[in-house]
């Protein structure tokens, strides 16, 4: 038997002999699929429970006090403690007589607790909903299933030819500040549709909606409405149905866009299209669906696998476990059969969930530092410090009763010093990896003397050559054309001289400067005929240019390709300024991994960092259009142009004795070895530097 001052709980030891009474109109449920079910007839609030806890809550409506019902079931102590969630939950619902929640405090408290998300009701849309009802017959009818199957076709058919105006437009719109009000929009309304369709699903399978609110994600209002009246529906594939109704429609309105998207023009529309599409699939498979993350995914996975209070259990079944192999400590987690995978599943959502909430606060913080900064200290105190301190005080206390205080104690404080040691003691390797565009020296580079069409390719790409030879044939008619009439004019010059050279010693003067004019143009087109054939200037490896085709029409200057000889070759990297400042305080060394060779990689030296920052690439393959690291304006047909300032590192690599096939490559820089504490609070230093400038 538990004596009352055993209890680590100061709200279970204030309720141990108390007689508390289900509030009238409360009711109890078991399903026939396992599943326990509170459910209150007057506000039409439901939740699920387990069977110990519905077990507990029938002795309620007896009178049974907690001491009374863990006497008669003997508890342990950390099965009382199960109860606590329960309770407290039934008490904020307002589900208990003689027990009333403190409201004030309960809100500040959860605000506290969840500095990322907001939750405020607003009203019930219940009247709204059965005003819509025949959508609601309408999405779940095969109707809707074949028009969805139809759109999903045709889109898969059309979009990969549109696949690049797609990545133009990411690229280079997506990201434009302007556009960000029209994200804000089609996000808030595809999310009011979406909850829409949960409560058109609700409907339809004859339950009601008695809430509708505002959810707010960093500050952005997110409409939600409660749902909880399908965990009464019968049937399993019902309650699934309402999970996935959301998604189903956010996905067809994706699919709707994506059309809209391809056969408009741009514009206002077309942008806010895209950005529809975006939410209605991108999102919606990352995070509604993510079953890590307590959204539709999550609650799916729980009707599927029919797991009460899926977060709960698997945490208290995690931290039981972790409990006894860290501290010895017996912690009984109550568990059905087949859910052995519930700790695994708390090992996943835990870090993923910090993990995104840390992610939007380092957006934020370089965004708006100061904003950003106390969020992430928020969310890191809210969603890591305080769950660990409340968790210690608490096995504490269990330790203490099952007599491991010593051991608890060392372990805890050899977990902190481990920690301590991790974060801001040990030296850890830091590297970042970035785009190269690997270029020879301006001797070593093939251009063309003449405007012309490529007629023939004589040499084919990465040859080896011994001499000097005929590689490229142009055709320009043009010229041909220009040469006959400048060969006329001459002959009507020279035949005018003749006539006028002993009569008219002036006007044979200007007609002999004319004829030498005449004569030098004559000289320069058949040049620029004979430049028509370009040829490689002597021995070394024959490079193209990706852009060498036949048909395509070259440029007097344009670059045709390289000759390579073994030696240096020169590596081009283009930066954000955050990253140059880094590399300029913290670089160590520099490797490159070519694409055409991933398996080898080449020391490189870091020979030159421009300082200013710039606008123009020196190579659209840098920009992000064609897989660099730079975001690029893809409204601007060259794909050069950089949507913000960015800076140039020149490294050089020595290949002597290797065929030179790189082009394209990945340039991993080094940097000096710190402890993980360091190098995040010198990252928080630049950018405070940053925004102070």
């Amino acid at each position: 038997m538990i004596s009352v001052d055993q209890l680590p709980s100061e709200f279970l030891q204030n309720i141990w002999d108390k007689q508390i009474r289900l509030r009238q109109g409360v009711r109890l449920q078991a399903n026939s699929d396992g599943h326990f079910l509170v459910a209150d007839e007057e506000t039409e609030r439901y939740f699920h429970c387990s069977e110990r806890a519905y077990e507990y809550l029938e002795s309620l409506q007896k009178g049974i006090s907690l001491a009374e019902f863990q006497k008669s079931h003997d508890l342990t102590v950390d099965e009382c403690l199960t109860i606590e969630p329960l309770l407290l939950k039934l008490i904020n619902y307002k589900m208990l007589d003689g027990l009333t929640p403190e409201k004030e405090q309960w809100s500040f408290r959860k605000i506290l607790t969840q500095p990322i998300a907001v939750k405020i009701p607003l009203f019930n849309p219940q009247r709204t909903l059965e005003s819509f009802a025949w959508l609601g017959g309408f999405l779940f009818s095969f109707k809707f299933l074949a028009v969805f199957i139809g759109l999903l076709v045709t889109v898969m058919v059309q979009l990969p030819s549109h696949w690049n105006g797609v990545l133009s437009h990411w690229e280079g719109r997506f990201f434009e500040l302007s556009n960000w009000v029209l994200m804000a929009l089609a996000y808030v309304v595809l999310k009011a549709l979406h909850e829409m369709a949960h409560g058109l699903a609700v409907t339809h399978y004859g339950g009601r909606v008695k809430e509708f609110g505002l959810f707010f994600i960093v500050f952005m209002p997110l409409p939600y409405v409660n749902t909880s009246a399908s965990y009464l529906f019968p049937k399993k594939v019902q309650r699934v149905l309402v999970g996935c109704a959301g998604m189903q429609v956010e996905f067809a309105l994706a699919l709707l866009a994506i059309m809209g998207w391809i056969h408009i023009d741009p514009g206002l529309m077309r942008d806010f299209l895209f950005n529809v599409a975006f939410v209605g699939s991108f999102s919606t498979l990352i995070f509604n669906i993510n079953p890590l993350m307590k959204f539709d995914g999550y609650y799916i996975l729980s009707d599927l696998t029919g797991t009460v209070n899926l977060n709960e259990r698997s945490k208290q079944m995690l931290g039981s476990a972790m409990a006894k192999f860290l501290f010895g400590i017996e912690i009984s987690s109550i568990s059905a059969r087949g859910e052995s995978w519930l700790p695994l599943y708390a090992a996943m959502a835990i870090p993923y969930r910090f993990f995104i909430a840390i992610t939007i606060a380092t957006y934020l913080l370089g965004k708006f530092f100061a904003f950003g900064a106390i969020l992430a200290v928020w969310a890191l105190f809210s969603m890591l410090v305080f769950p660990v301190i409340k968790s210690g005080i608490n096995l504490q206390a269990l330790a203490k009763v099952q007599g491991k205080s010593v051991r608890a104690w060392a372990v805890f404080l050899g977990l902190l010093c481990f920690t301590y040691f991790l974060i801001a003691i040990a030296n850890f390797d830091f590297s970042s990896s970035h785009r190269s565009l690997a270029t020879l020296a301006p001797e070593s580079q093939i251009r063309t003397a003449s405007d012309g069409k490529i007629e023939q390719i004589l040499i084919a790409d990465k040859s080896n050559i011994d001499h000097s030879q005929l590689f490229l044939q142009l055709s320009n008619p043009e010229l041909a054309a220009e040469l006959a009439i400048a060969k006329a004019d001459l002959r009507e010059f020279q035949a005018s001289l003749r006539k006028v050279q002993l009569k008219d010693r002036v006007r044979a003067s200007s007609l002999q400067e004319q004829i030498e004019l005449q004569l030098h143009k004559v000289a320069e087109l058949k040049q620029q005929i004979a430049s028509l054939d370009v040829y490689v200037p002597g021995a070394g490896q024959l490079i193209l240019e990706p852009s060498i085709a036949q048909g395509a029409y070259l440029s007097r200057g344009d670059l045709v390709g390289y000759l390579y000889k073994p030696g240096l070759v020169r590596l081009t990297v283009v930066v954000q300024q955050h990253e140059w400042e880094r590399i300029q305080s913290q670089f160590e060394s520099a490797e490159v991994i070519f694409d055409s060779d991933p398996a080898k990689s080449y020391p490189a030296t870091l020979l030159d960092i421009k300082p200013a920052g710039r606008i123009e690439l020196p190579s659209r393959f840098l920009g992000s259009q064609l897989g660099g690291d730079i975001l690029v304006d893809g409204r601007e047909d060259k794909g050069t142009r950089a949507l913000q300032p960015f800076f140039e590192l020149e490294f050089v690599v020595y290949m002597n004795g290797v065929n030179f096939n790189p082009g394209l490559g990945i340039v991993r820089i080094n940097y000096q070895e710190m402890p993980l504490l360091s190098y995040i609070l010198a990252d928080i230093h630049k950018e405070m530097l940053q925004k102070l400038q």
